[in-house]
């Protein structure tokens, strides 16, 4: 049974969503006194690149840039809290923390035939050997930009775009499941 927003097929469940608990965290790399207030403040080390994103029960922050950091705070309640307490943490250092979540969209692919899909939009190697439970990536997909990560060892994937990407990938995904060129 489908509905908007969700397509249920034999392996593969589609959803998409809003995604409004997400904050971006600006940090200049070279200021590791401010990385550390704001890893204090998170209670949690800041990631050191893309691959391995911190997840966490309360929020996942995942490297975007040497300086930047996109924290997943789950709702849009929990991301005003978090930006809120953030930029009073690092008040008076060079550093920038803002809501971003009406300007993204997350998508979550799961089931047996995820991996299968989600390898006709990428070149990255969807193998739990390779893209290992608790793995992120800054990729292309379907020729845009995207975050593809895999929480668990479950095939069960989410890719959070661009707001204005929203109906290209969510089309994409529909044609690819549906058996199109994708």
């Amino acid at each position: 049974m489908s509905e908007p927003g969700r397509l249920e097929a034999p392996d593969l469940v589609l959803t998409r969503a809003p995604a409004p608990g997400l904050v971006v965290l600006r940090v200049r790399a070279d200021d590791p006194d401010s990385r550390a207030v704001a890893a204090t403040f998170l209670g949690a080390a800041l990631p050191a690149g893309p691959a391995r994103p911190v997840l966490g029960p309360a929020r996942d922050i995942f490297w975007t840039a040497p300086d930047a950091f996109l924290l997943d705070a789950g709702s849009a309640e929990a991301a005003s809290g978090l930006a809120d307490g953030l930029r009073a943490s690092l008040a008076g250092r060079h550093a920038a923390c803002h809501p971003v979540g009406d300007a993204r969209v997350r998508f979550e692919v799961a089931g047996d035939a995820a991996p299968g899909l989600l390898a006709r939009g990428t070149g990255i190697d969807l193998d739990t050997r390779v893209f290992a439970p608790g793995s992120a990536a800054l990729t292309r997909f379907a020729s845009l930009p995207v975050l593809l990560v895999r929480r668990a060892a479950a095939p069960v994937f989410a890719l959070f775009a661009d707001r204005p990407l929203e109906a290209y990938l969510w089309d994409w995904l529909i044609d690819a499941a549906q058996g199109g060129p994708g």
